[in-house]
């Protein structure tokens, strides 16, 4: 199977909060393709350059167009949430009135990992009319797409977690797993 991995945001964001949660999901997406790559996934990634030398905006449109002339099966952009919150949710495209069948399944796996794994709640796989968005990664990408969003960077709790090693070994073990799950279940 053909995965897209990108990591949310880029290094020249001039917002302080996206550069930490693209320093810390940039670990995680190295965690992450070691794991799918050690599984026997096709892992398609996204040049350090782009991420280094884009605006947020650019590298966003890069990662879309990559992932969907590469034909994979599903894309992955990781991300932290923002806004107050306490709880942990796995984003996946809808239009109000269709879903993404594979984006709620495989959104749903990560998140029952994750409510095991995080000592906060899990508010489980939401599509993105949810919270009244629209997110041009989940738009554009022909594959079925999901944004994982396992805590808040704004939490005090949650960010000082953040800030170790641990989570992010946690966060890529979680998304690996999930995805391990739902391939298993379509057997």
């Amino acid at each position: 199977m053909k995965i897209g991995v990108a990591t949310g945001h880029s290094h020249r964001t001039n917002i302080t909060e996206r550069r930490f949660e693209f320093t810390v999901c940039r670990k995680v997406d190295r965690h992450l393709q070691y794991l799918l790559a050690s599984a026997d996934y096709d892992v398609v990634d996204i040049p350090d350059r782009i991420y280094m030398d884009s605006t947020n905006d650019e590298a966003l449109r890069f990662k879309t167009r990559h992932f969907n002339e590469n034909a994979v099966e599903l894309a992955v952009e990781l991300h932290l949430n923002a806004g107050g919150g306490k709880y942990s949710t796995c984003i996946y495209w809808d239009n109000g009135a269709r879903i993404s069948e594979v984006g709620l399944a495989v959104s749903a796996s990560i998140c029952a990992q994750w409510a095991t794994a995080f000592q906060w709640p899990t508010i489980g796989a939401m599509p993105q009319s949810y919270f009244q968005r629209d997110l041009w990664f989940l738009n554009k990408s022909n594959a079925p797409a999901i944004i994982p969003e396992p805590a808040f960077k704004d939490n005090p709790e949650q960010r000082a977690y953040m800030e170790t090693e641990a989570f992010a070994a946690q966060y890529a073990a979680t998304v690996f797993t999930g995805i391990e799950i739902w391939r298993y279940e379509l057997r």
